[in-house]
């Protein structure tokens, strides 16, 4: 099987890669590319890595494999550039090609675990890189996708990940909230619950260990560290994430320019949306303007 050099373009599709080492996988840039040039409406890269074998928590000496992955808090900020990365290269294409609304996924994959059944569900085209080998084995799924040669609170809680979702209730964000969770990670339990004031659940809950925070909500980390204080809650073990932007330390020269000039925001994408709402209704007027004359 080899990566192809021009294949169709389908609905969905999947990319699957190993990477050496916890560096930025500049190599897999052409691969990334492709595979979104070639994909409409969802892509999932799945990046395997020995680095990223799993620990099991019961046992108390680790095999040999077990011993090749890395804490999850101590490659924290190694994942952040390497997510950051492959998103980023991705969305590049996505939005030069006018696929705003594409839905790309990045999944971490350690070598001594056993892939989901469902990894390749609904997909039509599997992306392998030629001369990449992968070795562990690919579920049967995968086998009858046409062969041809892209999170980080998830990766570091081992079975609860509370996630708080903004107030009033969004059913359909909190669905995707939890499916994406148990996707990236199917052995962690998400608890979703609504914000109603500034701690969440971390105002009440003892056994939270650690809290996902970007560089503009330090300050609601430093309110709750006093406020689980005075409340003789445990201290809770503070991780910084960088927010996808021009600023982001973790991004090159080149595609902190990109971000710079294409703004990567909620407030880009609602303007995207109303903007094309707004021409196919002219489009669709002027048809019938045309058929009237």
């Amino acid at each position: 099987m080899v990566f192809p050099s021009n294949p169709e373009c389908v609905d969905r599709a999947i990319l699957l890669a190993t990477i050496p080492d916890l560096a930025p996988p500049y190599f897999l840039t052409p691969a990334i590319v492709s595979a979104t040039a070639h994909t409409r409406t969802r892509l999932i890269i799945v990046l395997f890595s020995r680095f990223f074998n799993i620990r099991h928590t019961t046992h108390l000496l680790h095999t040999y494999d077990e011993s090749l992955g890395l804490s999850h808090t101590q490659s924290w900020d190694a994942v952040q550039r390497i997510l950051t990365f492959t998103y980023v290269q991705a969305t590049k294409v996505a939005q030069d090609m006018d696929k705003v609304l594409m839905d790309v996924d990045v999944l971490l994959h350690g070598l001594n675990e056993d892939i989901s059944p469902d990894l390749g569900k609904d997909m039509d085209l599997c992306f392998r890189v030629n001369g990449d080998s992968i070795p562990t084995p690919l579920p049967e799924s995968l086998s009858f996708i046409r062969q041809s040669y892209l999170s980080a609170g998830a990766r570091l809680s081992d079975s609860n990940v509370p996630t708080a979702a903004p107030s009033p209730p969004l059913p359909t964000r909190t669905a995707r909230v939890r499916s994406f969770l148990t996707f990236f990670k199917p052995s962690i339990t998400p608890d979703i619950v609504p914000i109603t004031d500034v701690y969440g659940p971390t105002g009440w809950d003892p056994d939270i260990q650690a809290l996902v925070v970007s560089r503009e909500t330090l300050g609601g980390a430093e309110q709750i560290a006093k406020h689980r204080a005075s409340h003789s809650l445990p201290p809770l073990r503070t991780f910084l994430i960088d927010v996808i932007s021009a600023t982001n330390a973790s991004l090159d020269h080149a595609d902190a320019v990109w971000l710079r000039e294409n703004k990567l925001s909620s407030t880009f994408i609602r303007q995207w949306v109303a903007d094309r709402l707004l021409r196919e209704r002219e489009d669709k007027e002027g048809e019938r303007y045309s058929k009237s004359s």
